[in-house]
C-alpha cells in the first residue's frame, strides 16, 4: 500500500480537464512548484493549479492543446511519511490523452469561496447541453439540480455559483453531459459572522 494516495484516470480525451486527489501524510505542504507534467519524458507546460480542501489536495489542469499520447504528472522535491520513515521519492503517475475530443472543458476545477465561477467551453462541432448539480459530498445519492447550459460549438460561458451556510461545508458540483461527467470539489466556507 503507497504512503501517498493519488487518484486519477488513467485515460482522458483532448481537450479534457485532468482533476486528481493526493491524499498523504505530508511534512511540508504541496505547492504548485511540486507539479510537473511531461509528455512521454520530456517536460511540458501546462495551465493548472493546486489546492488543499480539507485534508486533501487536488490538482486540475486544462489538457486543451495536448495531441493523444502518454503523458505523466509529477509530485517532485516532496517530504512525506512512509510508514514510520520519511520519504523524498518523487510520485509519478502516468495518463494517456486518447484521440476522442471531450464534449467540453471546465477550468478552474475546485473552488473555496462562497461565491465562485466555472468556465465551461464545447469543444465539439455541435451545440451540446450541460448540466449542473450539486450535493453534500461524494457519497451522497441526493443531488439537487441547479440549471443547465446550452453552447454553441466552441462557445465559452461562465457558470455562477453562490452559497451560503451556516458552518463550512463541502459540495460536489457536477457537470454532465451524455458523453463526459466532471466532479467539481467545492468548499464553502462559513458566511456567518
Amino acid at each position: 500500500m503507497s504512503a501517498v494516495e493519488f487518484n486519477i484516470n488513467s485515460e482522458f480525451k483532448q481537450g479534457e480537464t485532468l482533476m486528481a486527489k493526493v491524499s498523504g501524510n505530508f511534512l511540508q505542504p504541496l505547492q504548485k512548484t511540486n507539479i510537473f507534467f511531461y509528455k512521454e519524458h520530456v517536460r511540458i507546460p501546462v495551465e493548472y493549479d493546486i489546492k488543499k480542501i480539507n485534508e486533501d489536495y487536488y490538482i486540475y489542469a486544462v489538457l486543451i492543446g495536448k495531441e493523444p499520447r502518454n503523458y505523466s504528472i509529477a509530485l517532485e522535491n516532496i517530504k512525506y511519511m512512509k510508514g514510520g520513515e520519511m520519504s523524498e521519492e518523487n510520485i509519478i503517475k502516468n495518463f494517456t490523452i486518447n484521440n476522442q475530443t471531450a464534449d467540453f472543458s471546465i477550468n478552474p476545477g475546485f473552488a473555496s469561496e462562497t461565491e465562485f465561477s466555472i468556465e465551461v467551453q464545447n469543444l465539439q462541432d455541435n451545440e451540446i447541453t450541460i448540466e449542473v448539480k450539486t450535493s453534500s459530498d461524494s457519497n451522497t445519492s441526493e443531488e439537487i439540480y441547479l440549471e443547465s447550459v446550452s453552447l454553441r460549438s466552441g462557445e465559452k460561458q461562465d457558470i455562477d455559483f453562490v452559497f451560503q451556510s451556516s458552518e463550512p461545508v463541502f459540495k460536489i458540483i457536477r457537470l454532465n453531459t451524455e458523453n463526459l461527467n466532471y466532479e467539481f470539489p467545492a468548499f464553502i466556507p462559513s458566511t456567518e459572522i
